[in-house]
């Protein structure tokens, strides 16, 4: 069994803010909450999420009463390492799904 996305929550700026994960290994029927600058690029160009499955057993659980709010976005951040967006000057804000100069499609 492996995880999978189901969801994901967009901010106020139409900013993709969290990707929400079910079947995470360890969390039974519990939705995990991921941010998305927490996904990196992998060598052959794929996608991949640099967490080990122990660590991401213990992820902040996905409340959509809370998600888009500063405190807990800012615990999911903090969790996977991570300053949140909005204390990080970001260089392309205008687009956040812009890597490397390269437009992703997802």
């Amino acid at each position: 069994m492996s995880a999978r996305i189901d969801d994901m929550t967009i901010d106020s700026s139409s900013r993709l803010d969290l990707l929400v994960l079910s079947n995470v290994p360890g969390r039974g029927s519990h939705e995990v909450a991921v941010p998305f600058e927490a996904l990196k690029r992998t060598s052959d160009g794929s996608l991949a999420l640099k967490v080990g499955g122990e660590r991401l057993a213990m992820a902040p659980v996905f409340n959509k009463s809370y998600a888009n709010t500063l405190g807990y976005d800012e615990r999911v951040d903090r969790f996977f390492g991570l300053s949140p967006h909005w204390t990080v000057k970001q260089q392309e804000e205008s687009n956040p799904y812009r890597w490397g100069g390269e437009a992703q499609e997802f």
